[in-house]
């Protein structure tokens, strides 16, 4: 379906699947409450709400997630979050961020992988400043370099239980990687009808291009629409 959806330009945010809302979604419906879902995953597949994930981190490698520096520190019925993120996706547009910090329990030593948490953060949160959008070959970007400076929001704003937040990642990156890989091939394919459709239409020298010359390579029975995907 992810195939089909990136064959036809602009079907995969029409149906609410684009990275890195669908990501999000995956992560709320796993881990979120009754309460969380219906205030921001119901209004996110509505395209009511735009999302970000704020994971990746400037000053470690960002192959070792365990190694992240955000923190949220329990006061009260609050989560105090502080620390300094880069390429958040949809950062800009995004009402709301999923967060990965580090919320280690005072109580229990816990394995490195033990002591991440996912936690909703509203991008209109006192204390999230978004610094830019970061360049990307050349251009900008809504991925974002952010800054978390004493960031408060409520403790049912976590997603799943303490602790669960590697793990969530992990669910939410390793679908998400093989749906960019079905959307690429979703467009390769595009690309390609395109461009046989473009060679048996395109006048040279007083004349169109003749089979099995410039075409040499690609089959005389492929048409436009003989390579969709799943065909």
């Amino acid at each position: 379906m992810n195939e089909v959806l990136a064959y036809a330009v602009g079907a995969a945010s029409l149906f609410g699947v684009v990275a890195p809302n669908s990501g999000n979604q995956s992560i709320l419906v796993e881990y979120g409450t009754a309460e969380q879902k219906e205030k921001w995953l119901i209004p996110l597949i509505e395209g009511q709400l735009q999302s970000g994930f704020s994971m990746t981190e400037p000053d470690v490698a960002g192959s070792d997630p365990r190694s992240m520096r955000t923190t949220a520190v329990r006061d009260g019925d609050e989560w105090v979050i502080n620390g300094h993120k880069w390429f958040t996706s949809n950062g800009l547009a995004a009402d709301f961020l999923i967060v990965t910090c580090r919320t280690e329990d005072p109580d229990g030593a816990g394995a490195s992988t033990t002591r991440m948490t996912q936690i909703i953060v509203p991008t209109d949160t006192p204390g999230v400043n978004i610094v830019r959008g970061i360049n990307v070959w050349g251009r900008r970007s809504d991925h974002c370099e952010i800054i978390y400076d004493d960031v408060r929001v409520p403790v049912e704003n976590q997603l799943g239980r303490r602790g669960s937040g590697h793990q969530a990642a992990q669910d939410r990156l390793g679908a998400g990687r093989v749906f960019h890989r079905m959307n690429s091939i979703g467009q390769m394919w595009r690309s390609f009808d395109l461009m046989v459709e473009r060679a048996k239409e395109r006048e040279v020298h007083g004349g169109y291009s003749r089979p099995n010359s410039s075409c040499r390579g690609s089959s005389p029975t492929v048409t436009s629409t003989s390579r969709l995907p799943g065909s």
